[in-house]
Formats: C-alpha cells, sequence, structure tokens
C-alpha cells in the first residue's frame, strides 16, 4: 500500500450490497486523491465478504481486513484504525451505507486548520437518495467547545469526520465503557481535551436514515428518560444505560489525556466525575438542565436523564 497524506477507516458488517457500492465510488471519485483505505469487516458472511472482494477488486488503495467473530460496531471501529498503515497523518472513518459528496475529503483537510479534529453537517436521506432532512441537525445544534456538553451527549459524527492521527496516541486502544459506548464519542472527547474541535456548516455527505442503520441522526439519537416501567424502573435503566456510560467516559479521559488544556475543561471534567457523590457537582448539572430546556441546545436535554440515573443512584444507596 502506497503512502498517503490522508487514511479512510471503512467499517462494514453484512453490508447492503447496492449502498456499498454507492459509498465505495463516492470514496473512489474524491477530489482528493491522496488517501489509503482499510476495510475492516467485522464477521460478515462468505457471500457478503466475497461481494465486498470483487467491489475492491484490484484496487491497491482499498486494503481489506475480515473478523471471524462478531466485535460490534465499537471494537471494529478500533480495529480498523489499528490497521492503518505508516505515512497517513490524517484520518477519516466512513460508514457502508453512506455516500460522500466529492469534494468531502478536500474540503475537511482544508478545514482543519489548528483543530485536532473536524466535522461537517450532512444531508439526511432515505435508501434511495430521497431527501429526509437538509441537515444533520433536527434536533439540536453542534457543540461550539464545550467539553462538558460533549461528556454528557456527542455531537460529533464519526463519518462526518476528520482527525489528526497523533490522537490514536491517547485514543488506543478504545476503554472499556459500561452500557453501549460510541467510538465517535470517545475520539471527539479526545480531541477536546487535547485541542480544539471545528465545524463546518454544510452538508458534505449524505446519511442513509433507514431501519438497518445502526444509529439515527442527532433528531433521533436524544436518549430521553425511558417512559415504560414505574419511575423507579425507568431511573435505574436511565442510571444503567447512560448515567454510568459518561461517568466512565469521563474517568477514561482523565486516566488518558489529563492535564487538559484549560481551567475550564478541568473543572468540567472533574464535575461530572463527582456527579456519584457531590451534591454541588449534581446541582450544577440541574442548572445545565434548566438552561437547555428553553431552546433547542448542543445535549438535547440529555441532562434530565444523567439526573435521573442519579437520583436512582442516591436512593437505592439510602436504602442499602
Amino acid at each position: 500500500m502506497k503512502a498517503a497524506t490522508v487514511g479512510i477507516c471503512l467499517a462494514t458488517h453484512e453490508p447492503d450490497p447496492e449502498l456499498l457500492v454507492v459509498q465505495v465510488n463516492s470514496i473512489r471519485a474524491q477530489t482528493h486523491a491522496d488517501w489509503v483505505c482499510v476495510v475492516s469487516d467485522d464477521a460478515s458472511g462468505a457471500e457478503a465478504v466475497t461481494a465486498i472482494e470483487a467491489l475492491l477488486g484490484d484496487d491497491p488503495r482499498f486494503v481489506l481486513s475480515h473478523s471471524p467473530q462478531r466485535l460490534g460496531f465499537y471494537r471494529n471501529f478500533e480495529h480498523a484504525l489499528t490497521l492503518l498503515p505508516e505515512g497517513p497523518e490524517l484520518v477519516v472513518l466512513a460508514d457502508q451505507d453512506d455516500r460522500w459528496h466529492p469534494d468531502k475529503l478536500e474540503a475537511l483537510v482544508a478545514g482543519l486548520g489548528a483543530a485536532q479534529l473536524v466535522h461537517s453537517d450532512a444531508r439526511i436521506v432515505d435508501r434511495d437518495g430521497g431527501l429526509i432532512s437538509p441537515t444533520y441537525w433536527t434536533g439540536r445544534r453542534p457543540n461550539e467547545g464545550d467539553l462538558a456538553s460533549l461528556l454528557v451527549a456527542n455531537t460529533v459524527t464519526g463519518a462526518a469526520s476528520l482527525f489528526r492521527r497523533e490522537l490514536l496516541e491517547w485514543a488506543l486502544p478504545f476503554p472499556e465503557l459500561p452500557g453501549r459506548p460510541y467510538h465517535d464519542h470517545w475520539l471527539a472527547a479526545v480531541a477536546l481535551a487535547r485541542g480544539e474541535i471545528a465545524y463546518l456548516g454544510r452538508p458534505l455527505y449524505d446519511y442513509v436514515q433507514h431501519g438497518g442503520a445502526v444509529l439515527g441522526h442527532v433528531g433521533d439519537e436524544r436518549r430521553p428518560e425511558p417512559r415504560t416501567g414505574s419511575r423507579a424502573q425507568r431511573w435505574r435503566r436511565a442510571y444503567e444505560e447512560e448515567t454510568k456510560r459518561v461517568l466512565g467516559l469521563a474517568a477514561a479521559l482523565a486516566a488518558r489525556c489529563e492535564p487538559l488544556p484549560d481551567r475550564e475543561r478541568r473543572r468540567d471534567l472533574q464535575r461530572i466525575l463527582a456527579l456519584e457523590r457531590s451534591p454541588a457537582a449534581a446541582a450544577w448539572l440541574a442548572g445545565r438542565a434548566l438552561r437547555h430546556a428553553r431552546g433547542v441546545s448542543e445535549t438535547g436535554g440529555a441532562e434530565r436523564t444523567l439526573l435521573a440515573g442519579l437520583a436512582w443512584r442516591w436512593l437505592s444507596r439510602a436504602r442499602g
């Protein structure tokens, strides 16, 4: 594989053949042509692997790695990052069923500037390319560099991002996190802990929203307090599924990336780390929840879910 400036990590698992063709062809059509692409397949069946091999053909810019055991999307992207060859200093993540606009790489490379990571907007489309939304931000707004908001609720989508390879010195191996961890959330947190995140306010790819998607776009990703079951059951789920994950993410960030660049980020990280034991930290989170309830925010009200989880934790402790 030749040296290139950009390394693309494409993760696959039983991909839709037609959508994968569109995605791979959109990568091949990039105006920034100095790239290589590693494809990490997560235990797809023989028929799917054969189709991927045929699609990539003898194109020397692509290398395929097939895992015989299911890793899940979090660990599959981690594995893809470990496959990057020497040379590329910039890294891009790719999903199997998106369609990149021709200038996606060119615009991201130009927009990185002095930041550690840059990400863009996206169009939301259906499987046939029909427009659902001209923007990714149907329920929240982009994060402008607030570490507390980013830890509470991620707004940086992996497929929209380009970051410096040096981040992998702190990001790999991915930490073990409670609940359902997200690769892009972890990478974005590391990027903001090591420097700045830049944003390009125009769509650079089409995100295909369909029933088979692993994750929805931002309008669907917000996870409010669950509505089924008793209040205690709902609060317990909030703790197990969200609060513990955010606390684990903050702990991993502190272990890997301290000291953070400025006092504000260090303070916010310490506040989140203290949520389970400090009434003052919980009051700070409640204040954020009240402020963000007044309009569209970068967290989409995720603070309320974390508070519900904390309430269950404190009540369970009080009851022994």
